[in-house]
């Protein structure tokens, strides 16, 4: 779910005895909007469930943060502990300057390795952009794996 509206008056005691009596694993995405694309109200909420010691975690989405023009970098470097689900998707903008959902290039790679050193090691990772090609099954199984590499000790190949 995402964040929403959340201000300082939000009543997360009752969140909290909410959870208690239905263990659900409950996490919230930063989205696209004004309230839940930006860094700081993802802070100021995670500062009050770790507070209380809400069972809250974070979907962490790379590419909403450029709908507010957010840095992912920072918003990992920040929130990257509350971190327990990763939708990965690139974002470039179009002639008519609206921002759509790509698979990632080279640099997007390397900038999500960067993001998940922030992050817990092993943390689940979603495809959220379009997968598109003549052979789905094959295009689908390339970035299921190019995903599944994020965060994994490379080696090197040794040149003699």
């Amino acid at each position: 779910m995402s964040l929403g509206y959340f201000t300082d008056t939000n009543d997360l005691e009752s969140l909290h005895a909410l959870l208690n009596r239905h263990p659900v694993k409950l996490l919230v995405e930063n989205d696209q909007t004004l309230h839940g694309g930006r860094i700081e109200p993802m802070q100021r909420f995670f500062t009050e469930v770790e507070r209380l010691g809400l069972p809250v975690k974070m979907t962490f989405d790379i590419g909403n943060w450029q709908w507010q023009d957010q840095s992912a970098l920072t918003a990992a470097r920040l929130l990257g502990r509350h971190v327990d689900y990763l939708h990965c998707k690139a974002v470039a903008r179009r002639a008519d300057d609206k921002l759509v959902a790509l698979p990632p290039g080279a640099t997007d790679l390397h900038l999500w390795e960067q993001l998940l050193k922030h992050m817990t090691q092993g943390i689940t990772r979603a495809v959220e952009f379009p997968l598109q090609g003549d052979d789905l099954i094959e295009v689908t199984a390339q970035q299921v794996a190019t995903l599944a590499r994020l965060g994994q000790p490379h080696v090197e190949k040794a040149h003699v």
